[in-house]
């Protein structure tokens, strides 16, 4: 019997379901995902558990803004080779250490976004660099989280930095990059054409001065042949998955 969504998790919750069309959820029948509606009080619970089964369906998983890699044993779970990307010279080292017990999990240095810029400045976060950025924060943001450092890093491109086998063997991305969502999709050119599905965080009204918006992402992505799943939250980021549906126009 195929694997079900309903199988996976018992219960679907209502803002999620409603903020999938009938088109979304006959596409997803088509791989074993059948969506019910009912109650689930801990949205980021199913969240994880939607992630897990799209990565079950992919061949493995690219994961950009890695940070320390607190995903690995999630990872490890999906059965699934996994390539993290981190910019931050010194959290790549505790990432590196980090990944050496896991087997298929392995890491590359490089900071990225939509140009090759040797100078890019690069915010270091108070949160252990958790909320580290390109960008700076808005003067008002509730955070409780501060830009405390600056560093200086040589910036790439995503399709200068792996190749094009590398998009086909990981195909489910994970981007949880600060605000510079759309630049590093931007950066990743032709490879987001292997690209089965990803999920970003995103929020209608970035953080960030100049960060990406909610609308900017979804235009850019639905171009490129994805439809998200849900929508973000009206206030808070969110995690949204998206799912190649179409051909990029």
């Amino acid at each position: 019997m195929s694997p079900t969504l309903h199988d996976v998790n018992q219960k679907f919750p209502d803002k999620l379901f409603s903020a999938m069309n009938f088109r979304i959820k006959k596409f997803l029948r088509s791989f074993g995902i059948y969506v019910y509606r009912t109650y689930e009080p801990h949205t980021s619970t199913l969240m994880f558990k939607v992630y897990a089964k799209l990565i079950s369906l992919s061949s493995g998983v690219l994961h950009i803004g890695g940070h320390i890699g607190q995903e690995a044993d999630f990872y490890r779970s999906c059965e699934r080779p996994v390539l993290w990307i981190e910019g931050n010279p010194e959290k790549f080292e505790i990432l590196k250490n980090n990944l050496a017990k896991y087997e298929e999990q392995d890491c590359l240095l490089a900071l990225l976004g939509d140009e090759k810029n040797d100078h890019q400045p690069f915010r270091v976060a108070s949160n252990d660099g958790a909320s580290s950025s390109i960008y700076d924060f808005v003067e008002f943001h509730d955070l409780g989280v501060d830009m405390v450092d600056t560093m200086t890093l040589p910036m790439v491109r995503l399709d200068q930095t792996i190749p094009k086998s590398y998009a086909n063997k990981y195909n489910f991305w994970v981007l949880d990059v600060q605000g510079a969502e759309l630049k590093v999709l931007k950066g990743a050119g032709e490879l987001l054409d292997s690209v089965f599905a990803l999920t970003l965080e995103v929020k209608r009204n970035s953080f960030y001065k100049e960060g990406a918006r909610w609308d900017d992402v979804e235009e850019f992505l639905r171009h490129k042949g994805f439809t998200a799943l849900w929508e973000p939250d009206r206030e808070e980021e969110t995690m949204v998955a998206f799912i190649r549906m179409e051909s990029p126009t």
